[in-house]
């Protein structure tokens, strides 16, 4: 699977739960779409500046995804599109 874009919606907090919750969708070189519903402690996040808190949410999703069988077994691979290599130091660990 080769990630070309990450997109993030639906951030918002849930008070009674102290959970921060975000949907973030990876967008793949072959037009296809993977979402993934994120929850975070919300003391976690809140003590991130902004960049921080999204990279959070992206890299909760990459573990969703590397759970995956085909992932997980090693018969698939998670790469990135050139574009997204460079946006934030630790996106793609």
């Amino acid at each position: 699977m080769k990630i070309v874009d990450i997109e993030m919606s639906e951030q918002f907090v849930d008070i009674n739960a102290g959970m921060s919750v975000a949907q973030v969708t990876f967008h793949t070189d072959q037009n296809s779409q993977t979402h993934f519903t994120c929850l975070l402690r919300s003391e976690d996040v809140n003590a991130q500046p902004a960049p921080n808190q999204r990279l959070m949410f992206v890299r909760d999703a990459l573990r969703q995804l590397r759970r995956m069988p085909e992932f997980r077994s090693g018969r698939d691979a998670i790469t990135f599109g050139r574009r997204l290599l460079g946006a934030h130091e630790g996106l793609a660990a």
